[in-house]
């Protein structure tokens, strides 16, 4: 269990993102007993140098500092959540289009001051790239070519024959 504790918070420390014991536990997978005897042992591991931990967060040892970082990223995504839903309306109300979904870094909860926001767009099927050009156009003509609130990166269409 300690190397899967030390798994998850090396892979999170790639992106600089510090995690709290309860998203240690959920990635995890970690529930009642197991969850109990997993914080114990991030305890020990902090004790122990390996690990850092400080305002409710762990961490790789010497790095701190993402803390801060985390927090503003995830406040800044929270804000701009707005914006990521008025735009999904407007995508979603596209004819063809079957789901829209959130992807990229708002879609973990984080955003970094010059981040856009991105889309992961289902179409109808043999519709993608007539759906694609519509939103294209949209942009480009209403949005001024903005990214910011608008980046429509992900497309996929529905299998022919499933309704």
């Amino acid at each position: 269990m300690t190397k899967d504790l030390i798994k998850t918070i090396l892979y999170f420390d790639i992106f600089s993102y510090p995690l709290t014991g309860e998203e240690l536990l959920f990635y995890n997978g970690l529930h009642g007993d197991e969850a109990r005897q997993a914080l114990d042992e991030l305890n020990n591991l902090v004790d122990s140098g390996i690990l850092g931990y400080s305002r409710g967060f762990y961490h790789y040892r010497g790095k701190p500092a993402m803390i801060d970082r985390r927090i503003k990223g995830n406040m800044l995504a929270e804000k701009r959540m707005d914006a990521a839903r008025k735009y999904s309306g407007i995508i979603a109300s596209f004819p063809f289009v079957e789901a829209v979904m959130l992807s990229g870094s708002i879609a973990k909860g984080y955003m970094g001051k010059n981040d856009d926001i991105d889309y992961f767009i289902v179409t109808k099927p043999r519709r993608l790239w007539l759906v694609r050009s519509m939103l294209v156009l949209f942009k480009k003509i209403f949005l001024r070519n903005s990214y910011r609130n608008f980046c429509i990166n992900y497309f996929v269409d529905k299998p022919f024959g499933h309704q």
